[in-house]
């Protein structure tokens, strides 16, 4: 569900599991593809739940829209931690 503050949204990703993120991930991707969007920017995110969330759309084990990765930026540690898609 959305949230009012940065710090609500930080709050919530941290509390819940990878499993959880992923399951909202996932729902995310759905909705956001069912919408007509058909790329979001990848922002990092925790562990590799947006590595997961791009190989099962390209797979066509889920639907959503083209998740490129910003790995390199997010490996040196630039920009910011949460992905788009964890937010509804």
């Amino acid at each position: 569900s959305a949230q009012d503050t940065n710090e609500a949204i930080i709050a919530q990703v941290v509390g819940e599991s990878d499993e959880q993120l992923l399951t909202r991930a996932l729902a995310n991707a759905a909705a956001a593809l069912r919408t007509g969007i058909t790329t979001v920017r990848d922002c990092g995110g925790k562990g590799r739940i947006v590595q997961q969330v791009r190989d099962r759309i390209r797979l066509g084990a889920a639907p959503g829209p083209d998740v490129p990765l910003l790995e390199l930026a997010t490996l040196l540690g630039a920009g910011p931690r949460f992905l788009y898609l964890w937010w509804p």
